[in-house]
């Protein structure tokens, strides 16, 4: 279905041409190069597409049959079996409809609702109905309570739960509906048990549901990494805004777990971890352009994703009062420094053996100068600095914001990208080395690696973190706080390398398939979230639901108000209807504004895995004829070609007249301009009409052209007041 958007195909027509086993152009309702009328293309296209709306909306095959075949003399049982070959058809051709639909219907009866692919929430309390409820009628005897015995007297079920239980299983036996509602009358009359059949409800309440991500995938919230039975609603989170290209703050408004089995795909390279199931969407974007969402099995089905996966992106967090000298200490201390708040103390570490020790020694004594902190230097082997600061305000604001010289989350989450970097440079130079294009940060702790990654994120990085087992690697944690430069140590410790590509390719050798026993999803405003698995950080994006017209059309409507050139238009959105936005702009600026509307609608589609066309009609009213007039401008009220004649006809029809219609010369049905009465064919009522124009307004055959043409164009007749 996607690759028939991407070849720019008709869905319906194309999904037929599969489900039947023929060409798509004999799916067509038109032939694509004669042109000629195929009635059997157009019926094999009407029948897909009743098929797969009716799948979408949860019809019966028996909906179907009666809007496929009301209008043929066939018997009930050929309508039905017809439905029920086409219906087969689709589904056996497109088998991850079928799977689309159960996964559907069963998320909705474990949530109780579903959401739209932009996360708006609709809930169907019907899908968590039983299929039967029972509640007795007057006269019901509880086979229970026995009155010759007193311990039975205290029993205040109405029905026992194992009667239930007996009817349900009972009911749910039968094949026919004709046994159950047969079986439901005996309860009443003979058993006086009054039967709730919810099957109905139920049946229209069933939709689609969301796909998700494995238990091992982690969220990013502003207080920490947290799992899946970790995370709230309410939880402060970062998040991609589609709209702003950027990082933002956003919210988690729901949490989706998903127990039982679940198809996934895994996406594993050395520095990247993900398994999601098929439907779950990635921001894509290549270059500057704008990102779209992809979803993970478009990415398995093709062999080099394009564009690649966003891994990272700026951010719009703006700054916090913290000086760049203030946010260097900070960085110094946490990694190469000592603190105490219960007896005072406030070290600072460094070897100046190096020429980048020395460096960033010389950087540490500007610092303390310039923030006003007076402090002791005692210097070991000439090259061992020991740097102690004295009290004062400066001190006391860094052990308020270090804990065991581990960053809080709330310092990092006040930084803006800027002020991020400056604290990261000053901790790997700290803790950590740079290589070429390799830069790597090394800590002792998990908690400080976890909020590390944080602080990637805010800096605009990609990152990855590695847990390191002394007993089995060659590399120690190291610290120039210790003057032998490397600590043999039997805990274990972490390395988090920052990655400068912040887009990730998916190769052929880097993608599986397996099963988990959980999924999990959230909601969040801006569709998309921040992920870490196996220490790999990513962007990802919610899941797909449900289609969403009506939420593209709000997209769109944003988009437009908040465009400069709409506005310098003078353009007015005037209200959306379903998948349609009606909007006015003056009359010259036509051109204009339907190109705006046009990739303003395209625009908010482009999380989609291809890209949409979007028709723009531009007309004088609602329901007007197409404007600019295509048809040639008579000289004389009595013209004999067919384009001036058509011309005539479209200026009636603008000014509220109606025109005859006639049959195609085949005896079809007429269509655009033809369907109005705008064909081009002299008659007695364009006749009459013209001339009732012309006594209307009090004006000669001579002046009919030019008037009509100006209180069409211009909604007011030569003369008439301005309202």
């Amino acid at each position: 279905m996607i690759r028939s958007f991407q070849e720019n195909k008709d869905i319906y027509s194309f999904i037929a041409s599969i489900a039947f086993n023929m060409s798509y152009e004999d799916c067509l309702e038109f032939n694509p190069t004669t042109g000629a009328y195929q009635p059997e293309g157009k019926a094999r296209r009407s029948e897909s597409k009743s098929v797969v709306l009716g799948i979408l909306y949860g019809r019966s095959i028996n909906t179907i049959a009666d809007q496929l075949y009301s209008h043929m003399d066939w018997s009930d049982e050929k309508k039905l079996k017809q439905a029920q070959y086409v219906y087969d058809s689709v589904l056996n051709a497109f088998p991850a409809l079928r799977k689309l639909m159960i996964n559907a219907q069963r998320c909705a009866k474990e949530k109780g609702y579903v959401e739209t692919i932009l996360g708006r929430r609709r809930h169907i309390p019907e899908m968590q109905l039983p299929e039967f409820e029972f509640k007795p009628l007057k006269g019901y005897v509880n086979p229970d309570i026995d009155p010759l015995d007193a311990s039975t007297l205290d029993v205040t079920d109405d029905i026992p739960d194992r009667v239930k239980v007996a009817l349900y299983r009972e009911l749910k036996s039968y094949k026919y509906f004709g046994q159950v509602a047969k079986r439901i009358r005996a309860l009443a009359e003979e058993d006086h048990i009054k039967v709730i059949n919810n099957n109905r409800k139920i049946a229209d309440g069933s939709r689609q549901c969301v796909n998700c991500v494995d238990t091992e995938t982690e969220i990013l919230t502003t207080s920490g990494w947290k799992r899946y039975n970790q995370v709230s609603v309410g939880d402060s989170i970062l998040s991609y805004s589609m709209n702003l290209n950027c990082i933002t703050h956003d919210k988690v408004q729901a949490v989706h777990i998903y127990p039982g089995e679940h198809e996934v795909f895994e996406f594993k390279s050395n520095a990247f971890s993900a398994v999601s199931t098929p439907n779950h969407r990635w921001v894509c974007q290549a270059g500057n352009k704008g990102a779209k969402f992809v979803t993970t099995e478009h990415i398995m089905n093709i062999k080099w994703v394009d564009p690649p996966i966003l891994r990272m992106s700026d951010n719009n967090i703006p700054e916090s009062s913290y000086s760049d000298d203030f946010i260097k200490l900070i960085g110094w201390i946490a990694t190469d420094g000592t603190i105490s708040s219960k007896h005072y103390c406030v070290r600072l570490y460094q070897d100046t053996k190096r020429a980048k020790g020395a460096g960033v020694y010389q950087d540490m004594i500007s610092v303390l100068h310039r923030l006003g902190i007076k402090y002791t230097d005692n210097v070991r082997n000439n090259t061992y600095h020991d740097i102690y600061l004295y009290k004062c305000d400066v001190t006391l604001d860094v052990l308020n914001l270090l804990e065991n010289r581990t960053l809080k989350y709330e310092f990092v989450s006040s930084l803006s990208e800027r002020q991020a970097n400056i604290l990261i440079s000053a901790m790997i130079q700290g803790d950590g080395w740079t290589s070429g294009s390799q830069t790597c940060y090394t800590c002792n702790s998990a908690e400080k690696a976890d909020i590390f990654q944080y602080l990637c994120v805010i800096g605009g990085h990609v990152s990855h973190m590695y847990k390191i087992d002394p007993t089995e690697s060659s590399i120690h944690y190291g610290n120039v706080s210790n003057p032998s430069g490397y600590i043999n140590t039997k805990n274990p410790y972490y390395l988090v390398y920052i990655n400068k590509r912040k887009r990730a390719h998916i190769y052929p050798d880097h993608k599986s398939a397996s099963v988990v026993d959980t999924v999990w999803c959230v909601t969040t405003g801006n569709g998309t979230w921040i992920a870490r698995r196996n220490g790999s950080v990513y962007i990802t994006g919610n899941s797909i639901i449900q289609g969403s017209a009506a939420d593209l059309t709000k997209l769109a409507m944003l988009k437009v108000e908040n465009n400069p050139e709409w506005n310098k238009i003078g353009g007015r959105v005037l209200v959306p209807v379903h998948d349609e936005l009606i909007a006015e702009v003056p009359i010259d600026k036509w051109k204009e504004g339907g190109e705006i509307l046009s990739s303003s609608m395209c625009s908010a589609a482009n999380f989609l895995p291809f890209s949409i066309k979007c028709d723009v009609t531009t007309t004088y009213r609602w329901y007007g004829l197409e404007y600019p007039c295509r048809y040639k401008q008579p000289f004389t009220v009595h013209p004999t070609e067919k384009d001036e004649i058509a011309w005539i006809q479209y200026h009636l029809f603008e000014v509220g007249y109606d025109l005859p219609v006639y049959k195609t010369a085949d005896g079809g049905k007429p269509e655009g301009d033809e369907a109005l009465g705008v064909n081009g064919v002299w008659s007695d009522t364009v006749e009459s009409d013209m001339l009732d124009y012309c006594n209307r307004y009090n004006i000669t055959e001579g002046e009919f052209l030019e008037h009509i043409h100006t209180k069409v164009h211009t909604g007011y007749a030569p003369g008439e007041k301005h309202v």
